[in-house]
């Protein structure tokens, strides 16, 4: 009895071991972790919080979100990263294969009053796996309001609709001293810029730029620079445009804009002579706040030619690849759309829908469509959409592909406007019926009884038993040397054989090479050009003069800044503040180089951008 008791207290022991490494083996399954940007933390800046989530299956990505924040502060996604590795153990002759999957997420956090403010835990969910991060505080110090700098952001006046695209304006003012601002650390963010898909334009390097922040990251936007009198002061304004695509209709209050920068409140002179800052504050200017909102489309009044555009002065033309066919051949009309608007969400409508008042539309009695899903094509860049559709003739008494209705709704008549295609003459002749005596015969176009020539598509039945051997060379060979010849030193023998072939492999190879070469990204070509035109501009710079060298210097900089990794933009950053002080030095000396180790220090940055881009 006392060993029973004895064992049972044993198994028991056991059981709760083996629980108790369970659970401690389960809590290593999941770990998740979270970092911050080293501080200082501004308001108004964004502030870069990774979570890291390690020990999730990999077949599904776990979703990521942040807990409940207080009044004035606001966490947004801005991407993910995950990275795989596997490794294989091997015990007693056993083989295990094991998967180890880590995800990033990162978020920008956003606080409009300074002091402590308490970050909520982030959940990290898959299925029924769930794991928490801890919280954090972040202290936040308050920024001077500078009555120089002033910030704006520009909605349009009139309604907004989704599927429109629209322009949105942003402006940086500033009454001082432009020189004394250090442009390079400039700051401008809305919430607009993460609720929102934006269109915006290339930025070359002789061009003014803006620079601004958004969730996905630093954009430089192609700007404007004016002189504008405002409250009575000479203001320098800097203008940067974005097209900005509306997907859903709702309101969103805005919070106001803003934007920060360093601002040199005091400058001295190094050894060399050149003037550098001593005393730098962080300056903010704020806007005010907007409420946006994007009306629903009135899809009650939409007519059934409705191809869900929205825009103005839109056109379609259509063109048939044959118009001479039979009853039940195919013809491929391609369907061209233009017009003013994001042509991305344009469809095609019911192609049955006649308009008012107008013999439009493809009759089901005449013609039958494919029943498969057509997908357009963008061209001429993304101011022509164009579709190809397949369709069969069903009867003799189709004298044309009648007119194409098209709608869209202009947003600023409000209402929904109608064109058509053009009429498109067709001659349609009878089905061809095939026999099986026109099989079995194999006949060639003749000459009819009535001695006409007939059509290449007629079917003239061959005579029964007929044997036409004309044009066959029926000679028999006598040649005994020609007979004799090897088969294998036909045609140039083994050498010419092998030559055949190896050229056919050459080709092959070559072939296949072009084709992986044309398969790279257009994007990523040209990233590296860009890339490559920047370090040769930075190398040249040696041969100008100092101030003219720092200016080019800094732009190509710009250029490499977005294809550049954290370390790499510090680097930048202190490079073009340098450069910044050198460009705008009233008092350089036109014979002065650029100094070397500043040109080389610019030079060795670019070149490693370049080889982490190629």
């Amino acid at each position: 009895m006392s060993r029973t008791v004895s064992d049972n207290a044993e198994f028991r022991f056991l059981a709760i071991i083996c629980v108790s490494l369970f659970c401690a083996s389960a809590a290593r399954a999941q770990q998740v972790s979270v970092q911050r940007q080293q501080p200082p933390y501004y308001v108004g800046d964004p502030i870069l919080v990774r979570v890291t989530a390690e020990q999730f299956e990999a077949d599904s990505q776990p979703e990521c979100t942040p807990g409940p924040t207080a009044e004035g502060v606001s966490i947004s996604f801005v991407n993910t990263n995950h990275s795989q590795r596997q490794f294989i153990r091997e015990v007693n002759g056993n083989r295990s294969v094991f998967r180890s999957v880590k995800y990033q997420y990162n978020f920008h956090v956003l606080v409009d009053r300074p002091g402590t403010v308490q970050i909520p835990p982030f959940t990290v969910k898959q299925g029924k796996r769930v794991a928490k991060t801890q919280a954090f505080d972040l202290r936040l110090t308050e920024i001077t309001i500078d009555d120089d700098l002033r910030v704006s952001l520009g909605l349009p006046s009139g309604p907004i609709y989704p599927g429109q695209r629209v322009a949105v304006t942003i402006e940086l003012s500033y009454a001082g001293n432009f020189n004394n601002i250090l442009y390079n650390t400039l700051h401008i963010h809305s919430p607009l810029f993460d609720l929102f898909q934006f269109d915006d334009e290339p930025v070359d390097q002789r061009d003014n730029i803006l620079p601004i922040l958004t969730a996905r990251g630093a954009v430089n936007l192609k700007a404007k620079v004016s002189k504008r009198i405002l409250d009575g002061r000479n203001f320098i304004v800097v203008t940067g445009t974005r097209m900005m695509r509306v997907e859903k209709p709702g309101k969103h209050e805005l919070r106001a804009i803003s934007a920060n920068v360093e601002k040199v409140m005091r400058w001295r002179r190094d050894l060399f002579g050149d003037r550098r800052p001593a005393t730098t504050a962080r300056v903010r200017a704020v806007g005010s706040p907007q409420t946006l909102v994007v009306e629903p489309l009135p899809l009650a009044e939409a007519p059934p030619s409705f191809g869900s555009a929205v825009g103005r002065g839109f056109t379609i033309s259509v063109k048939a690849d044959q118009t001479v066919v039979r009853v039940g051949d195919p013809i491929d009309l391609t369907i061209t759309l233009r017009g003013d608007a994001n042509l991305e969400n344009a469809g095609l409508p019911i192609l049955t829908a006649a308009g008012d008042g107008h013999d439009a539309g493809l009759d089901a009695k005449h013609f039958r469509l494919s029943d498969a899903e057509v997908t357009g094509t963008i061209l001429d860049g993304a101011k022509t959409k164009q579709f190809v559709v397949p369709v069969r003739v069903l009867s003799e008494s189709v004298s044309r592909i009648p007119p194409l209705a098209y709608s869209w709704f202009d947003p600023e008549k409000r209402k929904f406007e109608t064109t058509y295609s053009d009429p498109i003459a067709l001659e349609v002749r009878p089905a061809q019926m095939v026999g099986a005596a026109d099989v079995e015969s194999g006949a060639q176009p003749s000459t009819t009884a009535e001695g006409s020539s007939a059509q290449p598509n007629d079917i003239v039945p061959a005579e029964s038993g007929s044997f036409d051997l004309t044009g066959a060379d029926l000679t028999i060979v006598t040649d005994t040397q020609r007979l004799l010849v090897d088969e294998q030193d036909r045609f140039g023998g083994t050498t010419t054989h092998t030559a055949i072939y190896v050229t056919s492999m050459v080709l092959v190879l070559a072939a296949w090479w072009g084709r992986r070469t044309a398969q790279v990204a257009p994007q990523i070509v040209k990233r590296r050009r860009l890339i490559q035109a920047q370090l040769k501009l930075i190398a040249r710079a040696s041969n100008l003069p100092r101030q003219q060298a720092a200016g080019q210097i800094a732009a190509a900089l710009r250029q490499l800044a977005p294809h550049a990794n954290g370390s790499q933009r510090g680097q930048i950053d202190h490079l073009l503040s340098e450069c910044d002080v050198l460009t705008f030095d009233r008092d350089a000396d036109a014979s002065d180089t650029i100094d070397q180790a500043l040109h080389e220090q610019a030079v060795t940055v670019a070149r490693t951008v370049a080889k982490e881009a190629a």
